[in-house]
């Protein structure tokens, strides 16, 4: 073998093995930092069904447990919950998104230690089906999220209840599991 091939082999092999090694340590870092929030408690109230082209309120309740200042970052809405039409937040995110099916909506807002704090959205299903994902909320980092899983049925001749039921009042038990209904 030449001495130039050798010495690009080595580049090549020194290369993937700085690679795989950094691959290894952020997969040990993420493991160690993706937790939900500790101290944290959501409550996300929404009626389970709706008349399509109703304008409805899902709300959003988040607890700080604990005897310090948390920040409130973002409340994620995914999967078919982000297909709902939303009307208005109050109070108003600092900044939203639309990406991917995901909306995102930032708040940043601090959270005294003992408080909570709750945010509505005022919603439109515009066709009849059943709108099912998540909310997730995002507390001090972006990589400590509380998950609540939801459900909402519009039908043509379903009135809007008032909240009652399954995927009502959903809370995580913060195991970073999302509630199996």
């Amino acid at each position: 073998m030449s001495k130039v091939l050798l010495i690009v082999l080595a580049i090549v092999g020194v290369l993937a093995l700085t690679c795989l090694g950094g691959l290894v340590i952020g997969g040990v870092w993420l493991f160690n930092n993706y937790k939900p929030p500790e101290g944290i408690r959501v409550n996300v109230d929404a009626p389970v069904n709706i008349a399509p082209g109703e304008t409805f309120t899902i709300s959003v309740t988040v607890a700080n447990d604990l005897d310090r200042t948390r920040e409130l970052l973002d409340i994620g809405l995914w999967s078919g919950i982000a297909d709902l039409r939303v009307i208005s937040i109050d109070p108003p995110p600092a900044y939203s998104d639309m990406t991917f099916g995901i909306g995102t909506y930032s708040f940043n807002t601090q959270m005294p230690p003992r408080s909570e704090i709750t945010i509505t959205f005022d919603v439109v299903a515009d066709a009849p089906g059943v709108y099912a994902g998540s909310v997730d909320v995002s507390v001090d980092s972006m990589l400590r999220v509380a998950t609540t899983s939801m459900s909402l049925s519009a039908s043509g001749d379903a009135p809007a209840d008032s909240g009652s039921g399954a995927g009502s009042g959903a809370t995580p038990d913060n195991s970073g599991q999302a509630p199996d209904w």
